[in-house]
């Protein structure tokens, strides 16, 4: 078998933090997608696509380093944030650098779990 591992930095900034988004988010997120207050973002959408979500979201992170943050407030997500590349898409233009710089930069980064699409509406997954 071969173990297949990855860090996802987790940003600490007091009342907010960026971290890997985890198996116990396809609640809040397929709730949000199922309302008509997702459209913005894609949806409305079933919960399976909540879950492809999560899975594709971790494997950018896996494949490229970068990706998408839930955003968690007072202990909850509120909404995601970060950087993509697709397959397809014409080059890398910010993303890769924003996601390479992001790494080398100085910042208060803690490691989070080794877990890990879209920009998610700043109001949160509630439904």
């Amino acid at each position: 078998m071969t173990e297949f591992a990855f860090d996802i930095p987790t940003l600490d900034a007091g009342d907010v933090a960026l971290r890997a988004i985890q198996e116990s988010d396809l609640e809040p997120m397929a709730a949000f997608y199922a309302t008509e207050r997702s459209q913005f973002v894609g949806g409305p959408l079933p919960r399976v696509e909540a879950w492809r979500m999560i899975s594709s979201n971790l494997g950018h992170w896996a494949l490229r380093g970068y990706g998408m943050w839930v955003i968690e407030a007072e202990a909850r997500p509120i909404g995601m944030c970060g950087f993509i590349f697709r397959e397809g898409w014409a080059s890398r233009n910010s993303a890769g650098r924003s996601g390479a710089a992001l790494r080398d930069a100085g910042l208060p980064i803690r490691p989070s779990l080794r877990r890990g699409r879209m920009v998610h509406s700043p109001t949160g997954w509630t439904a």
